[in-house]
């Protein structure tokens, strides 16, 4: 019966390996599928059909410029030696221009595009001998302004004109808005420890306080006694995540109340208020001015009471790490607090973002200047 057992068990685990194995060869498979269907290729004209739409492509070169390019035998042509292989290293925080490239238009409409700073390849075999220069031919149009405004330009006849290329129409919200609050909360002081093995020395909360649950509960607090005031109109912000969490002091430094500089010790080192993490909390509401009148009244200070704010523990810390270096604590603060509760009410338009590319007209038709480069 041991060795039965033993057989089974045995049995089992291959079956659940080769199983296992399926699975994975499948959903690879799968992925693989949907990842080829979606991505671009690396030769970026690529299963173009060019014979079924008008094409247009712009491509942006470092050292050499922005081009336009819509002579599709020319595409054709090259549709095996456009190469972009974008580098891992573009997707690293950092400075530089970014927007270097090669973005396609299929009936003035985006096809497809790739951007990007630091390149693997950029291959463009013959492309430049018969472009012309962006400027020459087409300007980009961004707008980023009121929904009175921008209706102004005719949007609805944007569609339809055959100079316009990859049009990005505003979305205008069904209520505008004329008026916002914003409410910048007391700082929440918490007490915070170290691990000295930690060679980051990054700060540990010391009573099991959690920014983001804190964040989201106020939030939905106030979302809900919003709903009993008599608003007419009004919509709260950050609606995707629910949390009024703003931002983190780790680590914070003593500063000057009045010019935010840093006070020096006697080894002209900035003094640190260690022991706490200061968190910050904000929530702005769009509304119309009536309703900004009932909610400057609202009682926003019983959302983080002095209790939870833990100023007094963080203002004797600052006070003592202050008399050691000899001193005197007026007008400092630690860098990053707020102590205070601040509601801002202010006249506000809504503004909206219209980007499309622009084919200026030409002479004739003609094809203007033509920038042969090698």
């Amino acid at each position: 019966m041991r060795i039965r057992g033993i057989a089974i068990f045995v049995v089992s685990i291959i079956l659940v390996f080769l199983g296992g194995r399926w699975f994975i060869r499948h959903l690879k498979k799968e992925i693989d599928t949907s990842f080829e269907k979606k991505r671009i290729p690396l030769f970026f004209l690529d299963h173009i059909d060019f014979d079924d739409g008008d094409y247009v492509l712009i491509l942006e070169i470092k050292d050499k410029g922005k081009f336009w390019i819509e002579d599709e035998s020319l595409l054709k042509a090259n549709r095996e030696k456009l190469k972009i292989d974008i580098s891992l290293i573009n997707y690293l925080p950092g400075e530089g221009y970014r927007g270097y490239g090669a973005m396609l238009f299929k009936n003035r409409q985006v096809e497809r595009s790739r951007h990007g700073g630091v390149f693997n390849a950029f291959e463009y075999g013959s492309l430049l001998e018969n472009a012309r220069p962006f400027d020459s031919v087409a300007v980009l149009e961004d707008y980023y302004d009121t929904r009175e405004n921008l209706e102004k330009l005719d949007l609805a006849s944007l569609k339809d004109d055959p100079g316009v290329y990859g049009l990005q129409l505003p979305e205008f919200n069904d209520v505008e808005y004329d008026h916002r609050l914003k409410v910048t909360f007391p700082s929440v002081a918490v007490p915070a420890h170290y691990d000295p093995d930690d060679v980051y020395h990054r700060p540990i909360v010391s009573n099991n306080f959690d920014k983001d649950a804190f964040g989201r509960t106020m939030y939905r607090q106030i979302e809900e006694e919003l709903q009993k005031l008599p608003l007419s109109q009004y919509t709260l912000s950050n609606k995707t995540n629910r949390n009024t969490w703003n931002s983190s002091r780790q680590g914070t430094y003593a500063v000057y109340r009045n010019t935010g500089g840093y006070v020096r010790g006697d080894n002209n080192g900035a003094i640190q208020v260690s022991g706490f993490i200061l968190e910050n909390y904000e929530v702005e509401i769009l509304c119309d001015k009536q309703s900004l009148e009932i909610l400057k009244q609202h009682d926003w200070e019983r959302y983080i009471p002095e209790k939870i704010q833990n100023h007094t523990a963080l203002k004797e810390s600052l006070q003592k790490e202050l008399q050691d270096n000899k001193i005197a604590p007026k007008n400092i603060i630690p860098e990053g607090f707020q102590e205070t509760l601040q509601t801002e009410g202010f006249p506000f338009q809504q503004r909206y973002s219209l980007r499309f590319i622009r084919k200026k007209v030409q002479d004739s038709e003609q094809t203007g200047p033509k920038a042969i480069i090698r």
